[in-house]
């Protein structure tokens, strides 16, 4: 054994890629330090300061909207006489996948912006001046403006031609960036949403030095939140919804007739009139006391739907119930209108992810035969 251990495959020193190594090489010792000059020179500090400093600015002027629970859809599911449990399975889900799709938006935003910040922090280093001699003015047909007769240079980082021996005198021959409409791989890279409206700058390389939201979605979304709030069009949907389901609501516990309403039962004085009979009416009133208001620069005619408040009013005294019902329903398709008038004002890609959001959207009265997507097809077709 002491014999092997003397042989020279086992001796201590030398250099490791000679003998049985050969063909290895040495190690690179990453740990102690990068071996590109241009890794060498980032400041760590500095590179994580723009890096928060560009998501604040995109927190400030375009913010993730935070994720709603969808309520409205769970009261629904609950007056539609499904279990707690079952009738918040699926708002929950919906809950679930817009969160995760926020998550996910916040995290490209993170990557976006250190992309953006090692951009800035890996710049070239300035190249300095050239001299140009006369055959450079000779044969570039970017200098046959210029006076072969004088002596110029150019600085070779910003492309300008300065003339030399007359006060520094600067010709702009023009700076190879240029604007242009950001891509979907640009905007993924910047962690901006796809729909949002941008324009970067890019040097000769094809890299970003910079850019500019010109119109965010989640502005367009907010005017389009707005426009429903001014218009009353949300306050005007949920009480008309309230007295639909309650209507519902009834024929299911087995009346026959509803009450506070007809030619008998809307005469009775409040005091003689069933609980039932007392939220019914207040449900009526309600709706009926919500005026459209008419915004500015809105397709919608307010005085369309007041018309039909009106003879809805008018129909809780009728003998035949049928009209009221027929008059109920009318009083949706028309609201439902008021709705696709404020929207077309809008991007379609806009109002869908307005709506998915937990923002208004199209409905089909449940007293009706047809579906909400009837309701939609036969809107559009309108």
């Amino acid at each position: 054994m002491s014999r092997i251990l003397k042989r020279p495959m086992f001796r201590r020193g030398g250099p490791t890629n000679t003998g049985i190594m050969s063909g290895l090489v040495d190690r690179k010792n990453y740990a102690n330090g990068p071996e590109d000059p241009s890794l060498a020179s980032i400041n760590k500090e500095r590179l994580e300061a723009n890096t928060q400093a560009i998501i604040d600015l995109m927190n400030q002027y375009s913010p993730v909207p935070k994720t709603r629970l969808p309520i409205g859809q769970f009261g629904l599911n609950l007056a539609s006489g499904m279990t707690v449990t079952d009738a918040l399975r699926d708002p929950y889900a919906s809950f679930t996948k817009a969160d995760d799709i926020r998550r996910a938006q916040i995290a490209k935003r993170k990557q976006g912006a250190l992309s953006t910040a090692l951009v800035q922090e890996m710049k070239t280093p300035k190249k300095g001046f050239k001299i140009l001699s006369k055959k450079d003015l000779e044969e570039n047909p970017a200098y046959s403006s210029l006076d072969p007769s004088k002596a110029y240079k150019i600085n070779l980082d910003t492309n300008d031609v300065i003339q030399i021996g007359s006060g520094g005198t600067t010709i702009n021959m023009g700076q190879l960036k240029k604007q242009t409409g950001a891509t979907k791989k640009d905007k993924e890279d910047l962690g901006l949403r796809e729909a949002d409206d941008v324009v970067v700058e890019k040097d000769a390389e094809g890299n970003i030095t910079d850019f500019k939201i010109t119109s965010s979605v989640d502005k367009r979304m907010k005017d389009i939140g707005s426009a429903v709030v001014k218009s009353k069009l949300q306050e005007a949907d949920d009480a008309l919804r309230e007295l639909e389901n309650y209507i519902v609501e009834l024929q299911r516990q087995g009346f026959k007739n509803l009450p506070g309403i007809g030619t008998l039962q809307g005469k009775v004085p409040g005091i003689a009139v069933s609980k039932e009979g007392l939220k019914l009416r207040a449900l009526l009133a309600g709706y009926e006391n919500i005026t459209l208001k008419k915004r500015s620069g809105a397709a919608v005619t307010p005085s369309e739907l007041l018309r039909v408040q009106n003879e809805l009013a008018g129909a809780a005294n009728t003998a035949d119930e049928s009209v009221f019902l027929d008059i109920l329903r009318t009083n949706r398709k028309i609201l439902e209108k008021q709705k696709k008038a404020t929207f077309a004002l809008y991007r379609k890609k806009d109002v869908e992810s307005y709506q998915e959001s937990g923002g208004l959207s199209l409905y089909g009265s449940p007293l009706a035969q047809d579906s909400t997507e009837d309701l939609i097809s036969e809107l559009e077709g309108e």
